[in-house]
């Protein structure tokens, strides 16, 4: 792992401070983009194969500065890189070069729900990676990404912009240091699982909100309608809910051990 972390910090260093090699500036972005799309999702939670894809996809964007496809996928494989990190720094690093992908996205295409998805999702996680005590200016641009994204396509990605807010409104400080507000989250959270019942983010969620209000039999529920979910059928589910399984299976411990929530518990890293 650590040399997983030099590697990432090395690549994203050279990619936010200097040009690409001669070669990867000449590369034909087509040629690139095929090995990139190239994925096999059950694989995705090794890093080694999460920073091969990263790799690909921003040198994508470096041969083709207005390529979308290539911008928003490199948000989504800096996301998984960013799940997989254990080490600060490069999950910042990660996560702050993944957040001006998604901001050239909205650019590209402010009709985008996918390009809106991913900015508000990578202010949320560089959020939860400096804390969220210390992030709170970051609230409000984060929460308007994911309103727009949400008003574009409430479906993209079963819902889970949704998801995510609501899980904003869970985590953060309510009125008047920010906009945290329980009974908000709950009722979005709740309407959201009934409107994507396929979702393992939106019992996942709910689980970790009755463990905090100490509703332990009802969070043990939820995790268990995360575990009872198939693996999927399509990229996405195929890695998402293999991954949320594993972090249900992991709360279901704690929650039966009788150990107590932290107040700012993050379900999302791993």
């Amino acid at each position: 792992m650590k040399a997983y972390v030099r590697s990432v910090t090395a690549l994203l260093a050279v990619l936010l401070l200097t040009a690409l090699p001669a070669t990867a500036r000449g590369a034909d972005v087509q040629s690139l983009l095929r090995q990139a799309d190239r994925i096999e999702w059950s694989q995705m939670t090794n890093p080694a194969v999460v920073k091969k894809h990263l790799d690909l996809y921003l040198q994508a964007t470096k041969a083709d500065p207005n390529n979308l496809h290539a911008h928003l996928r490199a948000c989504e494989m800096a996301y998984y890189a960013w799940r997989l990190e254990t080490d600060s720094k490069a999950r910042l690093a990660v996560a702050k070069v993944a957040l001006a992908m998604a901001k050239k996205a909205t650019q590209l295409d402010p009709k985008s729900a996918a390009a809106w998805y991913w900015l508000g999702s990578h202010y949320a996680v560089i959020g939860l990676t400096q804390g969220v005590l210390n992030s709170l200016q970051l609230i409000p641009e984060g929460k308007k990404s994911y309103d727009q994204s949400i008003a574009l396509d409430p479906s993209y990605r079963k819902g889970t912009a949704i998801a995510n807010l609501a899980r904003v409104y869970m985590v953060v400080p309510g009125f008047p240091m920010s906009i945290g507000d329980v009974d908000k989250a709950t009722q979005m959270l709740n309407d959201g699982y009934r409107a994507n019942p396929d979702s393992t983010y939106f019992p996942l969620y709910l689980a970790d909100l009755a463990w905090s209000q100490g509703y332990e039999d009802a969070a043990l529920k939820y995790l268990q309608d995360v575990l009872d979910k198939p693996d999927g059928k399509n990229d996405y589910t195929i890695l998402v809910n293999q991954v949320n399984r594993r972090k249900a299976r992991d709360m279901m411990a704690l929650i039966k051990s009788g150990a107590k929530r932290d107040r700012f518990n993050d379900v999302l890293s791993d």
